[in-house]
């Protein structure tokens, strides 16, 4: 069975923890979304998101939020372990719904080969 949780150990929170993933210049991107990576020894991933102000105001920038997280939530077991993540969104979708952003999301992993063969 999976866990579908998103907890705080599984979160990118602090700067410098971003500067670390983007200083490793491990990335990928499509028209809407980048993916920065960096592999680390310990077990487990984190996830972090950005989102500059040009995306829109704060409700806006909010909504995506809570959209790749949840996105992140229910496909977490089919990303590979040990990797630390930030996505930063590149442009405004046409429309804002999980399942316009979802291909997107799902393709930067499989860009990258970072998507599990089971999963």
């Amino acid at each position: 069975m999976n866990d579908f949780s998103f907890s705080k150990k599984e979160r990118l929170l602090l700067t410098k923890d971003f500067q670390i993933v983007y200083q490793n210049k491990k990335w990928a991107s499509n028209e809407y979304l980048s993916l920065y990576f960096l592999y680390k020894k310990e077990i487990g991933k984190r996830i972090g998101f950005s989102i500059k102000k040009k995306i829109g105001k704060a409700v806006t920038r909010n909504k995506i939020k809570r959209i790749l997280r949840e996105i992140y939530r229910l496909n977490k077991y089919k990303i590979k372990n040990n990797f630390d993540f930030v996505i930063t969104v590149r442009k405004v979708f046409p429309i804002i719904s999980y399942k316009c952003i979802e291909p997107y999301f799902l393709e930067l992993f499989k860009k990258v080969n970072l998507l599990d063969k089971n999963g």
